[in-house]
């Protein structure tokens, strides 16, 4: 049995402007990060979706 299981099956992706809207930035900056492999991406269909849990490890404290 796989245990693992991926954003797409949990339901819990974000679209690009909602997790700009979510850290309190802009689109550009998403992409940025998404560009430099800071905050990972999924590719579903033809749009691009940023998980929920990607966006927490972003907010953890340092």
């Amino acid at each position: 049995m796989n245990d693992i299981t991926h954003p797409e099956d949990r339901g819990d992706l974000l679209k690009v402007y909602q997790a700009a809207e979510r850290l309190n930035c802009s689109i550009s900056t998403i992409r940025r990060l998404v560009t430099q492999k800071k905050l990972r991406a999924y590719r579903v269909g033809s749009s691009v979706r940023i998980a929920e849990a990607d966006i927490e490890r972003l907010l953890k404290p340092i």
